[in-house]
C-alpha cells in the first residue's frame, strides 16, 4: 500500500456573511483571490502533491499517448462565403487553435487568412469571436489570452497580404460579446465593460461583471470616440446584445438580467438616425423603441422576417417546454410584455 498523502496546510479564516437572516461561515473565502501570495502558494503545493502522485504511475504515459492519438485527426469547419471569397477553419490534428483559410473560388488553392497559433509561442491566444463586414471587405476579430473572457477586438482588411491590424490600437475591455456591422462598412456594435481597477489582473479577477455598455466603434477612430448606444446604470447587472437586421435598417437590442431564458427587446431605426444626424451615421445615443419591456420569455431576432409588415420576433411566450411561436408587427395582444405596435 502506498504511503498516505501529506496535504498542504490550509488556513481557516473567520469570514462570514448574513444571507436571508442567517449567518453563513465561509472560512476559505480567501482562496477566491487567485492573485494573492497565499493562494498562489497553496495552489503550487497542491500541484506538487499531484505531480508526485502521477509521476510514479505506470499508466501516465499510456493515458497521455492514447488521448493524444484520439485527438490527432484532421478537422474541417463548414465553408462559408463572405464578399467574393470563401472561408473555412482547419486543424491538422494537434494544433492548439484552428486556422482560418481563404479561397478566391471553390477550386482555387486555399491561403492562410488568420492563424492564432502564430500569435503566441504556447497557443494560448485564441480567436474568440469574429464578424465580416457586409461587403466582406473588413474582418473584425476578438482575441483572448489564457482562456480569459476579456477580448481585444482587431480589424483588418480581407485583401491578400493585408496586415493583421488596420487600426493603431485594438478595441479593449470587450467581454461576452460578438460584433455586428452597419451595412455601410463604417463600424460595428459591441459590448464593453469598465476597465478593471487593476488591469494586470484582467482574466483572473473574480469580481462580478457589471455596468456593461453597448457601443458603436467607427473604424479608423480611437476607442475613446466610440458612441454609447445603450446602458442602464440603474440596473448594473443587465447585459446587452446588438444585432443589425439583414436589410441593414434596424439595430435590435436585447437585454438580459441573468442566465434565465427571458429578455427584453428594443430597436433603433438606423435610417432615421442617419437622416437626423445629417447623414453622418451614429454620432450620439440614438432613439430606442421598446418592443418588449418585461422579462417574461425569450425573444430573438428572426433575419428572414424583419422587414415591412412581416416584421416579427421568434419567441417562447405562452408556450411550455420552450417551444416557439411568433410575434408579428401589430400583434401585441399575444403578450402583456409587448410595449407598443412597431
Amino acid at each position: 500500500m502506498s504511503a498516505p498523502f501529506t496535504y498542504p496546510a490550509v488556513r481557516r479564516g473567520d469570514h462570514s456573511e448574513t444571507l436571508h437572516g442567517k449567518e453563513i461561515k465561509d472560512p476559505y473565502r480567501w482562496l477566491e483571490d487567485p492573485d494573492s501570495a497565499e493562494t498562489k502558494t497553496f495552489v503550487e503545493e497542491q500541484n506538487k502533491l499531484f505531480q508526485s502522485f502521477v509521476a510514479g504511475s505506470a499508466y501516465k504515459d499510456k493515458i497521455k499517448g492514447k488521448v493524444t492519438e484520439m485527438f490527432n485527426y484532421e478537422r474541417f469547419g463548414c465553408p462559408f462565403k463572405r464578399g467574393d471569397s470563401y472561408y473555412y477553419f482547419h486543424n491538422s490534428g494537434l494544433q492548439q487553435q484552428s486556422v482560418l483559410y481563404k479561397q478566391d473560388s471553390l477550386t482555387s488553392e486555399p491561403k492562410v487568412f488568420l492563424d492564432p497559433n502564430a500569435m503566441s509561442t504556447d497557443g494560448t491566444i485564441s480567436l474568440r469571436t469574429y464578424e465580416f463586414s457586409e461587403s466582406g471587405k473588413y474582418f473584425a476579430y476578438g482575441l483572448s489570452s489564457n482562456g480569459s473572457d476579456w477580448m481585444k477586438i482587431h480589424v483588418r482588411e480581407t485583401r491578400d497580404s493585408a496586415p493583421l491590424d488596420m487600426e493603431e490600437s485594438p478595441v479593449e475591455w470587450a467581454k461576452f460579446t460578438g460584433m455586428s456591422w452597419t451595412h455601410d462598412d463604417k463600424g460595428f456594435f459591441y459590448l464593453r465593460y469598465p476597465k478593471p481597477v487593476s488591469s494586470d489582473k484582467a482574466g483572473t479577477d473574480t469580481s462580478a461583471s457589471t455596468d456593461s455598455k453597448l457601443m458603436y466603434h467607427r473604424i479608423g477612430t480611437p476607442q475613446s470616440a466610440d458612441v454609447q448606444i445603450h446602458a442602464d446604470p440603474a440596473n448594473p447587472t443587465h447585459m446587452f446584445g446588438g444585432y443589425v437586421s439583414d436589410d441593414g435598417k434596424y439595430l435590435i437590442i436585447t437585454t438580459f438580467e441573468s442566465c434565465a431564458p427571458a429578455n427584453m427587446v428594443a430597436i433603433v431605426d438606423l435610417e432615421k438616425e442617419d437622416a437626423k444626424n445629417g447623414r453622418k451615421g451614429l454620432v450620439g445615443a440614438p432613439d430606442l423603441v421598446k418592443i418588449v419591456d418585461k422579462f417574461e420569455a425569450e425573444y430573438h431576432y428572426t433575419p428572414a422576417g424583419f422587414s415591412g409588415a412581416a416584421r416579427c420576433l421568434h419567441t417562447s411566450v405562452q408556450s411550455s417546454c420552450r417551444t416557439w411561436g411568433w410575434v408579428r408587427r401589430g400583434e401585441g395582444a399575444i403578450s402583456g410584455g409587448i410595449a407598443k405596435e412597431w
